[in-house]
């Protein structure tokens, strides 16, 4: 079996084929995936489903949705979200509840190493290399071990990102980044934001570029 990820701009022309039917609730799952370049990883995943609604809380926001209920459906299309800097999986869940009732899986991970609980590889060339491998190994798991893996159709994958999310989204989907571009920007403009938060940080994201990001491309084989 192979798949391939679809910018989220496409998630437009699959929606009509995934319109939760009325009275559609949201259920939501949250999972450690494992990860065997580092720590697990953890992961929230909202879906449509029949069960019952009830508010929990959800870090510092609360959400209407059905704990660990079933999911309603089959085949159904499935997002991948990446968080900005110091984010979480909990970053986006406004976005991630209204694709669920629109009837797709979503799936926010929060990054190892750059979350509001991580700052290890802030401003450092790690996280521009560790952030789409660590969606790589989010899109195998749901795929793969996810207990409810067999209602996803591996054919239609999107994804969406915010901020740094941006920039492993792009990459996810196939970009491929000059990063030598961030050393000449902040060669020439040094107070530029993006340049004060590497400095801030201690990080080496100005030397030399790191090796490219792997993209995600047609990775699963059966």
């Amino acid at each position: 079996m192979r798949f391939s990820i679809i910018a989220f701009a496409a998630v437009l022309a699959i929606l009509p084929a995934a319109l939760a039917g009325p009275g559609k609730t949201v259920g939501f799952q949250q999972v450690s995936v494992p990860d065997p370049e580092g720590k697990p990883i953890a992961m929230a995943i909202w879906y449509p489903s029949d069960a019952p609604a009830s508010d929990s809380p959800l870090g510092m926001f609360s959400q209407f949705v059905a704990t660990n209920a079933p999911i309603s459906g089959k085949q159904l299309p499935l997002i991948l979200i990446s968080h900005g800097t110091s984010g979480s999986f909990a970053s986006h869940y406004d976005t991630a509840l209204a694709l669920a009732k629109a009837g797709f899986v979503v799936a926010a991970i929060t990054h190892t190493g750059d979350s509001f609980a991580d700052q290890s590889y802030a401003g450092n060339r790690i996280d521009l290399i560790d952030r789409p491998r660590q969606i790589r190994v989010a899109l195998d798991y749901l795929l793969g071990s996810w207990k409810d893996h067999a209602q996803v159709d591996p054919g239609r994958i999107g994804m969406f990102g915010f901020s740094l999310g941006g920039f492993t989204t792009l990459v996810a989907i196939g970009g491929t980044p000059d990063l030598a571009q961030m050393g000449k920007l902040c060669a020439t403009r040094p107070d530029a934001p993006e340049c004060v938060f590497v400095k801030q940080r201690h990080g080496d994201q100005l030397e030399s570029p790191p090796t490219p990001p792997s993209r995600l491309g047609a990775r699963r084989k059966d």
